[in-house]
């Protein structure tokens, strides 16, 4: 369940804080990044690279995942899962879920707004070359398929966006789904669409697990301890019981 605070949780924010740093220059500070995360990032690539380059299949089903009818589609399970999770709720709690979610989602849209495609997309360029870039002898996804556009590079790929709002999304469903099964099935589904990105060669598994991971940990601890998310959720919760009580009305005047 969400765990909102009414109140400032300053070491918690700050130990967020301290994370974030820590994990942000193991990546920009060569020593620590060479020791730590090379030889996992090219490995991450060379293996999904040579995997897709022997199956036409996959290669086409990656191609799909990377384009904007992938993103459509994965937007729709987005939807399944919520459905899903309301429909598990016990009676009495679902409005007080869908408000915890409302919340979430509206937290989300925010990122992908402000943070993805408006703060590293427009304003700030953080310079870093993608695996397909750099491994330029390893077989490419972009090279491989032409019916269809793929993502096949970028020099600023830190952080990854399109990670971002995944593992965000796992994060909103952690917080407040209480359903194991639930847990496991968006838990495997965001390690899922954090992998299209990655098989083109467009970010490096870091791009996610120090750019991403270092967003959203920026953004929830702002929202959980302080008192953000706890007066957000009542809000929302008041106004979807005052739109509630309009319905419960008509029910009874039938």
């Amino acid at each position: 369940m969400l765990q909102s605070h009414s109140s400032w949780k300053i070491k918690k924010l700050i130990f967020a804080h301290i994370l974030v740093i820590g994990l942000v220059s193991s990546i920009f500070y060569p020593p620590l990044y060479n020791f730590i995360w090379k030889a996992l990032d090219e490995g991450c690539f060379k293996f999904l690279s040579e995997t897709t380059s022997h199956s036409r299949f996959l290669q086409n089903f990656w191609a799909v995942a990377n384009h904007r009818i992938g993103d459509a589609i994965e937007d729709v399970f987005f939807v399944i899962f919520f459905v899903w999770l309301i429909k598990v709720t016990p009676q009495g709690e679902k409005l007080k879920k869908a408000s915890e979610f409302l919340f979430l989602a509206l937290l989300t849209t925010a990122v992908v707004l402000f943070v993805n495609n408006l703060l590293f997309k427009q304003i700030v360029h953080i310079k870093r070359w993608s695996p397909s870039l750099i491994l330029e002898s390893l077989p490419r996804l972009a090279d491989s398929i032409s019916w269809i556009k793929v993502k096949g590079g970028s020099k600023a790929s830190f952080p990854s966006d399109h990670a971002t709002t995944a593992v965000m999304f796992v994060v909103d469903f952690l917080l407040i789904s209480r359903n194991r099964l639930l847990t496991w099935a968006v838990c495997l589904y965001g390690v899922f669409l954090c992998c299209p990105r990655m098989v083109a060669g467009a970010h490096w598994l870091t791009d996610i697990l120090c750019g991403s991971v270092s967003v959203v940990l920026i953004i929830f601890g702002w929202a959980l301890f302080t008192p953000f998310a706890h007066v957000c959720t009542r809000n929302i919760h008041k106004g979807l019981l005052w739109a509630a009580s309009f319905f419960k009305k008509d029910l009874v005047k039938q």
